[in-house]
């Protein structure tokens, strides 16, 4: 049974809060506060998209920016919630949760990057078009 869990219905619920949730921890009575290592990974990440595809605009570089601030707050509320459970399991559950931001980044880079900028993403990453 929690192999199924695992297998099956954890990948559908992590898509789901992913689709439904906006990346919003949604039992939570407070919200995730921001902490300077947060902006830093953030940045950090938009810096790499930035030099990956040659250059962001303004406008682009705050909507990355905000992509990975959402990404850095999901991340924290879903390890605070998982902080109780045995490491086995949340190391096992976490690969789902990474996999569910990976698409939902490349699906925020999809519409925030240019033609030209996706391509050059797509091709450090390695993937077809």
């Amino acid at each position: 049974m929690i192999a199924m869990f695992k297998t099956r219905i954890l990948p559908l619920l992590a898509a789901t809060f992913l689709s439904l949730g906006g990346l919003q921890a949604q039992e939570r009575v407070e919200p995730v506060q921001d902490t300077p290592e947060m902006r830093e990974k953030a940045l950090a990440r938009t810096e790499a998209v930035g030099t990956t595809v040659g250059g962001l605009n303004a406008e682009q570089e705050e909507k990355v920016m905000d992509m990975y601030m959402q990404v850095e707050r999901h991340l924290a509320a879903i390890a605070e919630r998982m902080s109780h459970q045995p490491e086995a399991d949340r190391n096992a559950d976490m690969k789902h949760v990474y996999a569910s931001v990976d698409a939902f980044e490349q699906r925020q880079l999809n519409e925030i990057l240019t033609e030209g900028q996706l391509d050059q993403w797509k091709a450090a990453l390695g993937q077809q078009e």
